[in-house]
């Protein structure tokens, strides 16, 4: 499954790039009409070197300046983060992307079934939300192992943001968890594993985790399961009522005000 999700991805990201190329040429194109008492041939010749010239300043543009953003990914939706934080990229991580992507003049990102190697950095976060595609992460070498055999034992949640920043909790020492086989999240102390009374858009029983056969999956709970009053966020796809869906660890989550991360133990 693994395998097949990272794919999904690499094609989306192939085609966001396809995309990209083609509003440059049709730009390079454009001014090259400008330029009419330029000779065919040589003219021919500048547009075509020029072309290659634009990919590289789009490039700088998207990975540097716009922190991963380009119009080819926003119409695919794919979104570039922080894999801890959830935040935009940092300035050492955009220059550690644009030159790992201009050491090979963006090729490495030409593969329709693997993800860039500047994509699966255990410190990038890369999702796409793109509706009817499953959610999915550029996953670094460590998270490709470990999310084929995910375990209750080896798993923690980490509160990344919120009033509860920094509460850590183990997945296996959920009270619900071991009766049940469901790690719940929410207000109520009498419910939840993962207590955030203290965030006030965080239902009383807001979300459920489990892992089956080394999987994991989560899904907006709610009163009877009708749903919470503010969703279950991954990236910016709000998940339906009692509708598990499949996720890797690292993968972020928000609910209320409050963001968390779901991994492996190291």
């Amino acid at each position: 499954m693994t395998a097949n999700r990272e794919a999904a991805l690499a094609r989306l990201s192939l085609s966001a790039a396809a995309i990209d190329l083609l509003v440059i040429t049709l730009i390079v194109k454009a001014i090259h009409r400008l330029i009419p008492e330029i000779p065919v041939l040589y003219g021919e010749f500048l547009f075509w070197s020029a072309v290659p010239a634009a990919w590289i300043v789009h490039l700088f543009v998207v990975e540097i300046l716009a922190g991963g953003w380009s119009i080819g990914r926003l119409c695919l939706g794919l979104q570039v983060a922080d894999a801890v934080t959830g935040e935009p990229l940092g300035k050492l991580q955009r220059i550690g992307r644009f030159a790992s992507i201009l050491s090979t003049f963006g090729l490495r990102s030409l593969s329709a079934r693997k993800l860039a190697s500047h994509h699966t950095s255990s410190s990038v976060s890369y999702t796409s939300n793109l509706s009817g595609v499953l959610q999915v992460r550029g996953l670094g070498r460590q998270d490709r192992q470990s999310s084929k055999s995910a375990t209750p034992k080896a798993l923690v949640i980490k509160v990344l943001s919120g009033p509860h920043a920094n509460q850590t909790v183990k997945l296996a020492t959920g009270r619900t968890f071991s009766r049940d086989g469901y790690f719940n999240v929410g207000r109520d102390r009498t419910w939840a594993d993962l207590v955030l009374d203290a965030d006030d858009q965080v239902s009383g029983n807001h979300c459920r985790i489990r892992v089956q056969s080394g999987r994991i999956w989560v899904a907006d709970w709610g009163s009877n399961g009708g749903g919470s009053t503010n969703g279950t966020y991954i990236g910016a796809r709000r998940l339906k009522p009692v509708d598990f869906t499949q996720i890797d660890p690292g993968t972020h989550m928000r609910v209320g005000n409050t963001k968390f991360v779901l991994h492996n133990v190291r």
